[in-house]
């Protein structure tokens, strides 16, 4: 049995790291070579990076805005 705590999640995970992890992850759900014990614990660890990995998107779309807002510039005036 393979171990899967190295693709956890950990506080230290950059969202690159963590998008790698996914991609590692997600190929290892489409093999389709695992116990359904196995299975649970990988597809628990996905959602654990998608949530970081999502949030992390969020958060620079966020920042975004903010700085369109104090950027916008009127050309017409």
């Amino acid at each position: 049995m393979e171990e899967f705590g190295q693709l956890a999640l950990n506080n230290k995970d950059t969202f690159e790291e963590a998008l790698y992890k996914l991609e590692r992850v997600t190929n290892l759900l489409e093999e389709g070579e695992l116990s359904l014990n196995d299975l649970l614990k990988v597809y628990e660890i996905s959602i654990s990076l998608y949530r970081f990995c999502n949030n992390e998107i969020d958060n620079a779309n966020q920042k975004i805005k903010v700085l369109a807002e104090d950027t916008f510039i009127d050309f017409e005036n």
